[in-house]
């Protein structure tokens, strides 16, 4: 909405002027549109450009999150809506005229819920190092990455399936438009994202459309999934396409035949229908697709053959990442597939963990550990600085209680967000789930939460994470079994001890990229 208060800085924008709020020694602007609502006719095609305004919008709310059955773990601020797609952007307070670095933060919620308008995702200590931080919301679940015979029909020379990915293309345009506005440097923009919002920065690697709007990028807890085969939006004998996923939405929920018009006439609870947390009906969610324009092969296959935009990069994992999916991971299958490094990989891990976290300690190297270190090789093939860590730190509070860092864990000592995480949830901490109780930080989990932001603040700014005091991190592409290990000891780079079994578990993985 459109205002013109007397108070708080204004910057002109492409599409009219906006009023943030100062504090805390920072500039925010939150809620700003970066793209047309997608609602009627704009639902499922990809996104048009923001409608312009007169006077000064007040930009001091978060938007809404994009419509989703639920939120577990970080629920948004103002709520959820299919009008979505909006921006925040925190800045230094006075840094109109400089040309400041750029962080563009993806939020994760495996690409069906979550949302940038959460008091963890806060900017501040970024801005307070002399950062402009940003995040955004997406089209998620269904209302991001669908597809049906009746939209490919209406659509045939557009982009189809991966609307998320389209919005956050047009997200990463709009920073590029606008952010020297704010004070920014649009040729100094590093991505990162977690877990969705890491394939998210995957994708941006990979999709021709991203190249050129953004210099770095930074992955965490991304690779659980990106050995896998993600559908073909359609093709012809194939079983298993966004297609047929979409179809079957529609036959499940017995919505019968609809055509373009019928689809997008449907109610936005019908189309969240089935996609909690634990509901057996994401068997019709697609998810991220191939498309043949924005994401034209899977993400192994990009990363193997080098069809990606080459730029430094920091890539990770936590260290107890697949405790939070046993239950949604085939344990079995993983197994079966492992030929003959089967026994002698079971052995080793009967003889280093106790059996209670013994799958989950195999999982997590075999879905997490390894392909993350394919994603570090990929990069370094092509002579660009790679920055590998794990992250093994636990909250002090939580040590007595939990094997190893929950997927997810890292983010509020990456943000340098402890005092932000919300009480009740812990947000990403997990710990609602596991163990129904909020925690209380000590001086060991802040010293932790400052040492792990400075790196990333070292990287956005530079494109090397080291600086300012902290232990020297040695890049893998100069050391390529070099890994930076945030545990209970502090920041320590080491030689990574699971080199063996994850040679043994490349040999699972390897068909899936090749």
């Amino acid at each position: 909405m459109a205002s013109n208060a007397a108070s708080g800085p204004v910057v002109a924008l492409d599409s009219g002027k906006v009023r943030g709020i100062s504090q805390e020694g920072t500039e925010v602007f939150r809620g700003i549109p970066y793209a047309a609502p997608p609602l009627g006719p704009l639902r499922w095609r990809p996104p048009q450009a923001a409608i312009s305004w007169q006077g000064i919008r007040t930009a001091d709310e978060f938007g809404p999150a994009c419509f989703q059955s639920d939120v577990p773990f970080t629920p948004p601020v103002n709520g959820t809506s299919e009008d979505c797609l909006t921006i925040n952007v925190w800045r230094p307070y006075g840094s109109q005229r400089t040309k400041r670095p750029v962080m563009v933060f993806i939020p994760g919620g495996g690409f069906f819920n979550g949302g940038s308008g959460t008091l963890l995702y806060d900017g501040t200590p970024f801005a307070n190092a002399g950062i402009l931080f940003v995040s955004f919301n997406y089209r998620l679940g269904r209302f991001g990455f669908f597809a049906h015979p009746s939209l490919t029909q209406a659509h045939t020379n557009e982009p189809l399936g991966n609307y998320g990915f389209m919005d956050q293309i047009a997200a990463l345009r709009w920073v590029k438009r606008n952010i020297s506005a704010f004070g920014g440097d649009p040729e100094n923009v590093t991505i990162c994202g977690e877990s969705a919002g890491a394939r998210s920065v995957a994708a941006m690697l990979i999709a021709p459309q991203a190249r050129g709007l953004f210099q770095k990028a930074i992955l965490q807890s991304s690779t659980h999934g990106m050995h896998r085969e993600p559908p073909l939006h359609h093709q012809a004998g194939v079983a298993r396409t966004g297609e047929s996923l979409g179809e079957a939405f529609l036959e499940h929920f017995r919505l019968g035949q609809l055509d373009a018009a019928g689809l997008r006439a449907l109610p936005g609870e019908t189309i969240v229908s089935g996609l909690g947390q634990n509901s057996p009906q994401r068997t019709t969610f697609a998810g991220p697709m191939i498309d043949g324009k924005i994401m034209t092969d899977s993400f192994g296959r990009a990363f193997e053959k080098g069809a990606f935009s080459p730029v430094p990069i920091i890539v990770g994992t936590t260290d107890y990442e697949a405790r939070v999916f046993l239950g949604g991971i085939d344990l079995e299958g993983l197994l079966g597939s492992l030929g003959a490094n089967r026994e002698p990989l079971l052995r080793a891990f009967e003889s280093l963990y106790p059996e209670p976290e013994r799958a989950a300690r195999l999982l997590t190297e075999a879905l997490y550990y390894e392909p993350t270190r394919a994603v570090a090789r990929s990069f370094a093939k092509l002579r660009q600085p790679v920055y590998s860590y794990r992250f093994s730190y636990r909250a002090y509070a939580l040590r007595a209680k939990i094997a190893g860092a929950l997927h997810a864990s890292e983010l509020p000592f990456m943000l340098d967000n402890l005092s932000q995480t919300p009480a009740t949830s812990m947000g990403a901490d997990w710990t609602s789930t596991l163990f129904n109780e909020p925690l209380t930080f000590t001086d060991d989990d802040r010293k932790m939460a400052k040492a792990m932001n400075g790196y990333w603040i070292n990287f956005v700014k530079t494109g090397d994470p080291n600086g300012c005091g902290l232990p020297q991190w040695t890049a893998s592409s100069t050391e390529p079994n070099a890994i930076m290990n945030f545990n209970e000891s502090g920041a320590i780079t080491e030689s990574d001890r699971t080199t063996a079994r994850l040679d043994m578990f490349e040999f699972a993985n390897r068909a899936h990229r090749t």
